[in-house]
């Protein structure tokens, strides 16, 4: 169960995420759950940010 809104959920992770080094041309990230997006939005922002021309996202499901 998740307890933030988009919103927060967005300030939550803005900047968590960082890469060092190469990145292939094509990234597929792996999630269990798709909540309310901004985790998958933020890893995907910073692989193109360092690289990666091409993120596809991946998730077993998504939650209402």
């Amino acid at each position: 169960m998740h307890t933030l809104d988009t919103t927060l959920r967005q300030i939550n992770v803005s900047g968590a995420f960082t890469w060092s080094g190469d990145l292939p041309e094509s990234v597929v990230i792996v999630d269990d759950i798709i909540t309310t997006g901004a985790t998958c939005s933020e890893i995907c922002s910073t692989l193109k940010a360092n690289g990666a021309r091409h993120v596809e996202a991946w998730a077993l499901a998504r939650a209402c």
